[in-house]
């Protein structure tokens, strides 16, 4: 059986750190929505892959979650892996214990996961045959507000879903969360894109559009992170689980952190893991969480 805490904490520079501090059945739940995405999301951005064939994998994903009688060419990926990246080569090999992992779950949660991954492949997969990748005068702000929505803003609206229905809030706070969601998503998705701009583009792949001022991508990123920041808040109030709260708050202030440095120096895109300590340290006590129950002693440990 594959170690899916280790695989996660490999293949996420954040919610592999936040995922930790949810009580059960969220981990888990959640745990293995974040490796499907991940593996969509490996599939297509696979940069030793032509868009053609990255749509083409994103198609035959469709086809496994739909229908469990269908191989997953796990295989293929072994001999023509999509990515140099060795972590997540794993992490496809996987494949079908997380989908399985999945199935086990309770029917209404891995019936949400299933129908939101669905929809995100068949988002990923047009974004692919329209080429953007490669075709930089096709993309623009709505474009990119687009591709978000297709692999993190939906993302948001998962993670809802599954909230609301342990949690059962009265419906004008469903409504409200529902609706801050897919901004939940896109402001996080906005700010790695922009830290990782330069890597995307050694890669052949390129996000930001070039006709628009690289300051509207950061307002809009700042915006989203504002309605994030509401969304956390209306869940606190509902209430909600300490650790359900820690895990949404912890991803938006690093991010908020991010966009401050990426707008101020140049050269320096990431936080030190001092500097990710010690926001976790003070969220951790905003939410009066004991430090020496942390889930995120690597981080404290510079491991």
């Amino acid at each position: 059986m594959p170690n899916f805490d280790e695989l996660l904490l490999r293949t996420s520079r954040t919610f592999g750190l936040t995922i930790p501090y949810l009580p059960e059945p969220y981990r888990r739940e959640i745990t293995f929505s974040y490796l499907l995405f991940r593996i969509a999301d490996t599939l297509e951005d696979g940069e030793l892959w032509s868009a053609e064939l990255r749509a083409l994998a994103l198609a035959g994903m469709e086809q496994w979650l739909q229908n469990p009688s269908v191989p997953i060419p796990t295989e293929i990926w072994r001999n023509l892996p999509p990515t140099e990246n060795p972590d997540y080569a794993e992490l496809l090999q996987q494949t079908p214990a997380v989908i399985e992992e999945i199935r086990c779950l309770d029917p209404k949660v891995s019936e949400m996961i299933l129908s939101h991954t669905l929809r995100s492949l068949q988002g990923m997969k047009s974004y692919l045959e329209q080429d953007y990748h490669n075709n930089a005068n096709l993309r623009t702000l709505a474009s990119l507000r687009q591709y978000c929505y297709y692999v993190a803003g939906i993302v948001g609206e998962l993670l809802t879903e599954i909230f609301l229905y342990r949690l059962s809030p009265p419906p004008a706070d469903a409504q409200a969360l529902r609706q801050l969601a897919p901004a939940f998503g896109e402001g996080l998705q906005l700010v790695n894109i922009l830290k990782d701009s330069s890597t995307d583009a050694a890669e052949g792949r390129n996000y930001l559009p070039i006709n628009i001022d690289r300051s509207q991508v950061f307002s809009l990123a700042r915006h989203d992170l504002l309605q994030a920041q509401e969304y956390a808040k209306i869940l606190s109030q509902i209430p909600s689980p300490v650790g359900v709260q820690a895990f949404v708050i912890i991803p938006i202030e690093l991010a908020l952190a991010t966009l401050d440095r990426l707008e101020t120096s140049e050269g320096v895109t990431k936080l030190s893991r001092a500097e990710v300590a010690e926001i976790v340290q003070r969220v951790e006590r905003n939410l009066q969480i004991d430090s020496s129950q942390s889930p995120l002693q690597i981080v404290r440990s510079g491991q």
